[in-house]
C-alpha cells in the first residue's frame, strides 16, 4: 500500500492527479476513499483532503469533538490558534483564548517552562515533552509535541491532554464485547 501512497505523491506531483476519487491503485483498481454521503451533509467539494483520505469539517469536529483527549495548537508565533471541544475536558478553554500568546494562558510559576519547551522545539533540540500529574483527583497525561513542515521547520506546538485515571486503574484482559455504559435508545438514523 505503501508503493501507491509514493506512486500517487509522484504523480500527484505533475497536479495530474490531485482529484482522491481519481486515484487508482497501480493494478486499476479505482480508489474511493474520498467521504461518501452517509454520515455527511456537506458537499463533497468541501472536503479537505489529506495524504491518506478526505473529511469534511463537520466529520473533523464530530472526530475532535469524540477523541478521549483534548488538542490546543499554539501556532509558530506561539498564539493559541485552535482547540479542541470534548465533553470532558481536562483544562476548560474559554474561546477568548484563540489569537492569545500561549505565556498569557499559563500561571506565572509555569511560564520559565513553557518558553523552554517552545525554545527548544523551537530550535530543534526538542520534538516532545511529556508530564503527567494528578489534578482533580484524575491522573493527567499532558504531551507537547513540535509540528514541522516537510523542510522540518517548526510549525507550532501541539498539546495532547488526557485523563488516564480509568486506563492507569486496567488489570487482566478484555477480549470479548462489554459496553461500559447502558445502552441508549435507538435513533433510527438512517444513512441517505
Amino acid at each position: 500500500m505503501s508503493e501507491f501512497f509514493q506512486s500517487q505523491s509522484n504523480a500527484s506531483s505533475d497536479n495530474s492527479n490531485t482529484n482522491p476519487s481519481e486515484w487508482v491503485k497501480p493494478d486499476g483498481i479505482a480508489l474511493d476513499i474520498v467521504p461518501g454521503s452517509t454520515g455527511r451533509s456537506s458537499p463533497i467539494n468541501q472536503a479537505i483532503t489529506f495524504a491518506a483520505g478526505a473529511l469534511t469539517i463537520e466529520q473533523l469536529t464530530a472526530i475532535f469533538s469524540t477523541m478521549p483527549v483534548d488538542l490546543t495548537f499554539i501556532d509558530a508565533d506561539d498564539r493559541v490558534r485552535f482547540f479542541s471541544e470534548g465533553p470532558d475536558r481536562v483544562f476548560i478553554r474559554p474561546k477568548t483564548i484563540i489569537g492569545r500568546k500561549v505565556q498569557s494562558c499559563h500561571p506565572a510559576e509555569s511560564l520559565d517552562v513553557v518558553e523552554q519547551i517552545l525554545s527548544d522545539f523551537r530550535s530543534g533540540k526538542q520534538d516532545v515533552a511529556d508530564f503527567w500529574l494528578n489534578f482533580q483527583g484524575k491522573f493527567v497525561f499532558i504531551r507537547y509535541f513540535a509540528l514541522r513542515d516537510e523542510n522540518k521547520q517548526y510549525m507550532g506546538t501541539l498539546e495532547v491532554t488526557q485523563d488516564l485515571t480509568r486506563e492507569r486503574a486496567l488489570t487482566g484482559e478484555r477480549r470479548l464485547l462489554e459496553y461500559d455504559t447502558p445502552a441508549k435508545e435507538p435513533t433510527n438514523q438512517s444513512p441517505s
